[in-house]
């Protein structure tokens, strides 16, 4: 005896198509899962490089600075100036830096508080309560 060919509309058809679609799914997933998860460790990789990277060019800048103030204290010593007063004025000079990069600092740092947001949902917020009158 002959097995019938199942046609495409029987419900074991659709079992089994069912089963193969089920099967792609899981398949395309996983492929899916292991491309986020190397692009996700190259990514680390990358930003471990750029932080290390960031270090050093700091401690470049920062010898390169400290080497150009020596030289300035030099100068101004050489034209005269007591070691003392040449000294002082490169001190006050960095500091008169360092309060000017604070400031600026401290102006950014308001908008790290999202202040757009905050009004938006202050303003949903006063919206959604009714104010009562006495």
């Amino acid at each position: 005896m002959q097995a019938q060919p199942e046609t495409p509309g029987t419900p074991a058809g659709w079992v089994e198509n069912g089963k193969a679609l089920w099967s792609d799914l899981r398949g395309l997933l996983a492929d899916h899962l292991t491309l986020v998860t190397l692009e996700l460790q190259k990514a680390a990789e990358g930003v471990i490089f750029i932080v290390v990277y960031g270090i050093v060019v700091g401690v470049l800048l920062a010898s390169a600075w400290l080497g150009l103030t020596a030289a300035l204290v030099v100068w101004m010593m050489e034209h005269g100036l007591a070691t003392s007063m040449a000294l002082l004025l490169a001190g006050a000079f960095n500091l008169v830096g360092a309060l000017a990069f604070a400031i600026a600092v401290r102006d950014r740092c308001t908008a790290l508080r999202l202040p757009a947001t905050l009004r938006s949902l202050r303003a949903s917020d006063s919206l959604a309560t009714p104010k009562s009158s006495p």
